[in-house]
């Protein structure tokens, strides 16, 4: 997979931000990480497979937000960055 141009960083960051901001997405995280942790308490210690199951679709969870959070990021450098040579430019 290529990187994306800086101008494709900054589109992207502006829907990641979009997305994690969206009420409807932070609950519906909220909601699966929480029922997914509760059904990894509640396994039996000896049911490795369904405790390995939740834990995983926790972690995904998790890895899903902090992958929107890395896109907001990049983003957010290459727009820092273009605004700095923009004001350079304009000196």
């Amino acid at each position: 997979m290529t990187e994306p141009t800086a101008q494709e960083a900054i589109k992207k960051a502006e829907r990641a931000k979009a997305i994690l901001a969206d009420p409807l997405v932070s609950e519906t995280f909220e909601t699966l990480e929480k029922n997914y942790f509760e059904a990894w308490r509640d396994t039996n210690p000896e049911d490795i497979d369904a405790r390995e199951s939740m834990w995983q679709l926790l972690w995904a969870s998790a890895e899903f937000r902090r992958h929107l959070s890395v896109i907001l990021q990049r983003g957010q450098f290459h727009k820092n960055h273009l605004d700095k040579v923009k004001k350079r430019q304009k000196s």
